[in-house]
């Protein structure tokens, strides 16, 4: 029987970036939920998907894994190069050789950049620079 392997890779993600993603020395950080406090920049996980992949011996899956990447200035002012710092990182991070990720019942056998899409919010108060980004993994069970 096939496992599920977001919630594993999902902390996997959490442990690779948090502390590891800096800006001018500080940490970036990593939420699941944006909490009403929270600060910016900082890393938010999005939506995951999962195509089974599975041969006749071996269980495997095609997983996206998307993250929002999102720096707040106010209105009319800002710049993208902090944000495109991040992203730089964490790319870095993400897509080192050999593949970073430890799971306890997968292998993460390849990590690539799916997406990456750079938009811009204004509101009332705020300009938002939000970069998304999409990898994709190809994971076998153990």
């Amino acid at each position: 029987m096939a496992k599920d392997s977001t919630t594993q890779l999902q902390v996997a993600y959490y442990q690779l970036l948090n502390n590891n993603v800096t800006l001018s020395g500080n940490p970036v950080p990593v939420y699941d939920e944006v909490p009403a406090n929270g600060t910016y920049p900082h890393i938010q996980f999005n939506d995951t998907s999962l195509t089974d992949n599975s041969t006749k011996s071996t269980f495997m899956d095609n997983v996206t894994f998307s993250l929002s990447v999102v720096d707040r200035f106010s209105l009319d002012n800002g710049s993208r190069s902090r944000l495109n710092n991040i992203v730089n990182q964490v790319k870095q991070i993400i897509r080192a050789r050999p593949v970073p990720f430890t799971l306890s019942d997968f292998n993460v056998l390849t990590s690539v950049v799916d997406n990456d899409i750079m938009r811009k919010e204004k509101t009332d108060t705020f300009t938002y620079f939000i970069r998304e980004l999409r990898f994709r993994h190809i994971i076998e069970e153990k």
